[in-house]
């Protein structure tokens, strides 16, 4: 622990300490911690579920087209040919 002159005032003070204890100069900073962001299991975690919500409207289109085409109309030929069968 050595001593050293303050910039601002110019009296002695420690070299550790983190402001100037007359004048409040900052002398040693304390760093101020940035959260982090996501890591790389959230990450992966947010990519997995947009994939299966995409799976699933997929899914979901892909049926209500299956559905609606069970419910249409028979075309005229295939009326005809069903009824010389009878």
């Amino acid at each position: 622990m050595a001593l050293i002159n303050c910039p601002e005032c110019s009296k002695s003070i420690s070299d550790s300490a983190n402001n100037c204890p007359y004048c409040g100069y900052p002398i040693n900073p304390t760093k101020v911690l940035k959260p982090k962001g996501q890591g790389c299991f959230m990450q992966t975690l947010n990519a997995g579920c947009l994939i299966i919500v995409i799976i699933f409207v997929f899914a979901l289109v892909i049926g209500g087209i299956a559905t609606f085409s069970k419910f249409k109309k028979p075309s005229k030929n295939a009326d005809s040919t069903e009824l010389k069968s009878k």
